[in-house]
């Protein structure tokens, strides 16, 4: 990956009992490979919005048949940046 700034989603799983779903990342994977997450997190393609990125997250993680219809956004962040990337 070229680290460059891009939109994200990131999908926090509670189930009925008030736990939160936590999965562990494969160990290949280049960043933080191995350890555990609180979620699942998608890059938004070009001319995605952010309802169906979700959407592809809990589709590519968890399959088909999971169901979505408790998704709702809890925070949003948005950050801007100008001039080069830091180091």
């Amino acid at each position: 990956t070229s680290c460059l700034w891009h939109r994200t989603v990131y999908v926090i799983l509670r189930l009925p009992d008030e736990r939160f779903l936590l999965q562990q990342r494969a160990v290949w994977k280049w960043r933080m490979g191995g350890l555990w997450d609180l979620g699942l997190s998608e890059t938004v393609e070009l001319g995605e919005d952010l309802w169906a990125a979700a959407n592809r997250a809990v589709t590519e993680e968890l399959g088909e048949h999971a169901p979505r219809h408790h998704l709702r956004e809890c925070c949003r962040l948005s950050v801007g940046w100008s001039g080069s990337m830091p180091q």
